[in-house]
């Protein structure tokens, strides 16, 4: 699945850079941003940096029958 509106990549590694960890958990591993008004903007305003496993479980969140 390719996202309609991605980050650009400077805005990943800037935010990369400021919080390499995962907002629930704090874990550091598998981190990336994850979209939190779904995919209708690519500011990075409306991101917020996950784990797999946090990602996962957001992402799951996200889907309708």
């Amino acid at each position: 699945m390719i996202l309609k509106n991605r980050f650009s990549e400077e805005d990943k590694i800037r935010y990369w850079i400021d919080h390499p960890y995962c907002s629930i958990c704090l874990s550091n591993q598998n981190c990336s941003l994850h979209h939190i008004d779904g995919t209708t903007t690519d500011s990075i305003y409306s991101s917020i940096m996950l784990c797999h496993e946090c990602h996962a479980e957001a992402d799951g969140h996200n889907q309708s029958d």
